[in-house]
C-alpha cells in the first residue's frame, strides 16, 4: 500500500468523523486535529477505529495519543503497514 492509499484512508476516516469534505481536508494535512479541526477525544477514537478497521491492524494507544495530524498519521502508517 503506497502513501497516497494510506493518506486517502486517513482522509476518509477524518472526514467521516468530522463531516468535513475530504477535498477540503487536503488543505489541512499538517493541521492539528484537536486544536485546528476541533476533533474531540470521541471523534479521535472514531478515526482510529475506522483506520484500524480499513487496514485490518491495531495501532495501539501510544500512536493515538502522539499523532495529531493527517500527515503524521499517514507517515506512521507507512512505517507500520509497509
Amino acid at each position: 500500500m503506497n502513501r497516497t492509499d494510506l493518506q486517502n484512508i486517513v482522509l476518509n476516516a477524518v472526514s467521516t468523523a468530522t463531516e468535513f469534505p475530504t477535498k477540503d481536508l487536503i488543505e489541512y494535512l499538517d493541521a492539528d486535529l484537536v486544536a485546528d479541526l476541533g476533533v474531540d477525544s470521541l471523534k479521535m477514537m472514531d478515526i482510529w477505529v475506522d483506520i484500524e478497521a480499513r487496514l485490518g491492524i491495531e495501532l495501539g494507544d501510544l500512536a493515538a495519543t502522539q499523532l495529531s495530524s493527517i500527515r503524521s498519521i499517514t507517515e506512521h502508517l507507512e512505517k507500520t503497514v509497509a
